[in-house]
């Protein structure tokens, strides 16, 4: 693995980096396996080895509770969470849930703390709404079926925004394209109100007659949050 490394680092260095981090590991060395797991971490990530890069912080996250380190334990444990979802290994994500769901749990608690903490005292200009930030963690902890989450998160982010529409977009290749399409359906009352959510699968944004190209590109340019 090695040698396949030196070879073709692209394909091989992260494989063997997180080798060689376990065996730092198992053979109770344990100077050198930190470095090395977040050097794999870092391999996989720049040449886009989405599942070796969730096993590289999964591996870490034991790593590190084998050491009684939960805190940095739990932070690589989300981000092996969220590289399995990312990469669609649903049953993969159950299986990290049910395991570790005690340190998933406090982490959630722990990062809506922070993330409260960090933006009331803040005047910028952009409120947060923490029920909107609470609905999104239900959505994110309760569903697993990603299409049942996408609708779930687009509907908050329309309520956040008090919009009537509003679209996915994702950048591929520099170009961004419209992932699903969101808009509220006409009810009686208000808590009968929800949101009809169409996957698009990557439609160009020139091809939507509903969305603004120009707005797009704008906000895709400064990074400024706009409302409809």
């Amino acid at each position: 693995m090695k040698a396949w490394a030196a070879g073709c680092p692209a394909n091989y260095q992260h494989k063997y980096l997180m080798m060689a981090a376990e065996l730092d590991r198992i053979t109770n060395q344990g100077r050198a396996a930190a470095d090395l797991y977040d050097a794999a971490i870092e391999s996989a990530r720049q040449h886009e080895f989405i599942q070796e890069e969730a096993l590289a912080n999964e591996l870490t996250a034991e790593f590190y509770q084998a050491k009684a380190k939960d805190k940095i334990a739990r932070m690589y444990l989300r981000e092996a969470r969220y590289g399995y979802l990312k990469w669609g290994a649903t049953n993969k994500v159950r299986h990290i849930d049910e395991k570790h769901a005690a340190r998933i749990q406090v982490a959630a608690e722990r990062q809506l703390e922070d993330t409260v903490a960090l933006h009331a005292p803040i005047n910028s200009g952009l409120d947060l709404d923490l029920t909107s930030v609470l609905k999104a963690s239900q959505a994110i902890s309760g569903e697993i079926e990603l299409e049942r989450l996408l609708n779930k998160l687009m509907q908050v982010v329309i309520e956040n925004a008090g919009a009537q529409i509003g679209f996915l977009l994702l950048q591929k290749k520099r170009e961004w394209l419209i992932e699903a399409e969101g808009a509220i359906i006409a009810a009686p009352t208000e808590a009968d109100v929800q949101t009809e959510v169409k996957a698009l699968q990557s439609m160009p944004i020139e091809a939507s007659a509903k969305l603004s190209v120009a707005i797009v590109n704008y906000v895709a340019r400064t990074s400024t949050l706009g409302r409809k």
